[in-house]
Parts: C-alpha cells; sequence; structure tokens
C-alpha cells in the first residue's frame, strides 16, 4: 500500500486518478505525490476520522492541472463523471480549494497547506513549483517568485482574516502555523539566491 488512512487505493477511482496525474509531464509539485502526502496529514498530522467524500476529495482535487482556468472546478467535474451517483460533499471539497477561505468543513484546506508547518518540506515545495511553473508556463526564476510571492501574500490575508471565525480552538492553532509558514515561503521568495540566480 503506498497510503495509509485512504480505502480507494486500488480501485477504479484511484487507478483513472493516478494516469491523469501521471501523464501531465510537466508535474513537479502537483504529481501523485501531494495526495499521498495529504493522506499522511490526515492520518499522522491532523488525525482525522475516515471520510469516504474527503478520500475522493483529496485523490482527485488536482486531477486537472493543465495551465487553463478554472482547474479545480474541471477536477470536480472529472469526479462527477466517474461515479455512478454524484459526491456533492467532495465537489464541495474540491471547490474549496480554490481560494483556501475557511469556512465550516475546514479539512480540505488543512491538507492542502499542511506542508507549510513543515519548513524543509516547505522549502522543497517550493522548488518543485518553480520547475513545474517553468516547464507548464515559461517562467524563469525571478517570474516565478515575484508571482508566487505575492500569491502567498494574499493567500496569507485570507487565512489570517478567517482564522477568528473558527469555532474549534485546535483548527485555529493549525491555521495560524500555516500561515506563518506562509509568510515564510513569501519571505524566502524575496530573498536574494546568488547560488541560485535562476530561482
Amino acid at each position: 500500500m503506498e497510503a495509509g488512512w485512504t480505502r480507494l487505493e486500488g480501485g477504479d477511482l484511484w487507478g483513472a486518478a493516478r494516469a491523469a496525474h501521471e501523464a501531465d509531464t510537466h508535474r513537479r509539485y502537483h504529481a501523485f505525490a501531494h495526495p499521498l502526502a495529504m493522506y499522511r496529514h490526515a492520518a499522522e498530522t491532523f488525525g482525522f476520522s475516515y471520510d469516504r467524500h474527503l478520500d475522493r476529495a483529496i485523490l482527485t482535487h488536482d486531477v486537472v492541472h493543465d495551465g487553463g482556468p478554472d482547474v479545480e472546478l474541471r477536477s470536480a467535474l472529472w469526479l462527477r463523471k466517474r461515479l455512478d451517483t454524484p459526491d456533492p460533499e467532495a465537489e464541495a471539497m474540491i471547490r474549496a480549494t480554490i481560494d483556501h477561505v475557511p469556512g465550516r468543513d475546514n479539512r480540505i484546506i488543512l491538507l492542502d497547506l499542511a506542508d507549510f508547518m513543515f519548513p524543509e518540506v516547505r522549502r522543497e515545495n517550493t522548488r518543485l513549483l518553480a520547475e513545474e511553473a517553468r516547464l507548464l508556463h515559461g517562467w524563469d526564476g525571478s517570474a516565478f517568485a515575484d508571482r508566487s510571492a505575492a500569491h502567498l501574500d494574499r493567500l496569507e490575508v485570507r487565512i489570517r482574516d478567517g482564522i477568528p471565525g473558527i469555532d474549534s480552538p485546535r483548527e485555529r492553532e493549525w491555521f495560524a502555523a500555516i500561515a506563518e509558514g506562509i509568510r515564510a515561503a513569501a519571505r524566502d521568495l524575496r530573498a536574494p539566491c546568488p547560488s541560485s540566480p535562476d530561482f
């Protein structure tokens, strides 16, 4: 077994999602390792109880990643087309990853952003995202750093603005740690890096 927590491994949906990830040769961060890491966070970082809707959302939330618009919405549609019975709960979770605004059910957002709490993982993810952006968009290191830092600034604001409305003290702590990691990632992107002129 590659992943704990999930109960989809080995099934048709698993195989289709994995094939879709592996068909895109530009993927680095958004490779199939990303949902596998989210499953580990579900089991180990957060200790979430099993939920089939969340399982499906983790597996398929980035199944479409082609540089075009509305990839999350198209990922939700991809899931819908592959189920005999629609799963609106899973689709709603996938849509929550568009802006990562904390709300009533924050599990998919926490899972998608959990790596920001771990500095070494966060830095490796930044490296993978830079390579992915070069392959997918043709961005050089400077363009990636500028655009990504601005994106992270906006993401941090959305997370911090949402924290006061979260009922769970544990979730507030997790989101605060994630926000700090996002701020650190943006700071790193803006720092001079003379040893790596292309990043």
